[in-house]
């Protein structure tokens, strides 16, 4: 089935999932969302703010992002295109029918407050334009040792792996990436952890006089 052009918003159709996940959402879950992304106090706990989202409506970290992507998104395109709320609502409803209590809520949700810049902003500087962190598993398994034959278990090799999932904003790509680690090297990874989380104590102990978010 064609898709309805779209009068004043630029989705590109790799975006369009994006947006029909924010469509999605109820007015009540909305609402959630709406609050969430513009509490100040909730930048002290150290959460990313798409992992908040997915935690206040219980889903998965990939769907956050897309919620925060297509919000961040239409955001933009708003004050630069200076997009009115009909213009808005017009495209929105070519995407995905909204429901009527639920316009109002998702108005202010597009729109931008102060709160709103403040909370996006210390967002935008967390994640940068590098490839963000979304998942992490870790497996280990024991593969077996045969004789020759092939008919008698000599012994067990122990081995580990490392399953990380990422979000590219720049490519808008998610991708999982599966390493092979040795006890030594998860030793080495921890204390390369420590010493990472020792220098952010230091440079926020610098930065003492100010608001310091992580």
């Amino acid at each position: 089935m064609e898709r309805k052009p779209l009068k004043s918003l630029l989705i590109p159709e790799e975006g369009r999932i994006d947006v029909e996940a924010l469509l999605s959402l109820s007015a009540a879950r909305l609402q959630v969302l709406d609050e969430t992304l513009r509490d100040r106090q909730a930048l002290r706990d150290e959460k990313r703010t798409y992992q908040r989202i997915a935690e206040e409506l219980e889903v998965s970290p990939r769907e956050a992002l897309s919620i925060l992507s297509a919000i961040r998104n239409i955001r933009r395109q708003r004050e630069r295109l200076e997009i009115t709320d009909a213009e808005l609502f017009e495209d929105l409803n070519s995407v995905s029918p909204i429901a009527s209590d639920a316009e109002p809520i998702l108005g202010a949700l597009l729109g931008r407050s102060e709160d709103d810049y403040f909370v996006e902003k210390v967002g935008g500087l967390r994640q940068v334009l590098l490839p963000q962190l979304t998942e992490m598993r870790s497996v280990v398994d024991a593969r077996p040792v045969f004789d020759r034959a092939k008919e008698k278990l000599e012994g067990m090799v122990l081995v580990a792996y490392l399953d990380l999932g990422a979000y590219d904003p720049n490519s808008r790509e998610r991708t999982n990436q599966v390493i092979q680690v040795s006890r030594k090297q998860i030793q080495e990874l921890r204390d390369l952890l420590d010493e990472t989380e020792k220098k952010l104590d230091k440079l926020g102990e610098a930065l003492e006089d100010h608001d310091v978010f992580e």
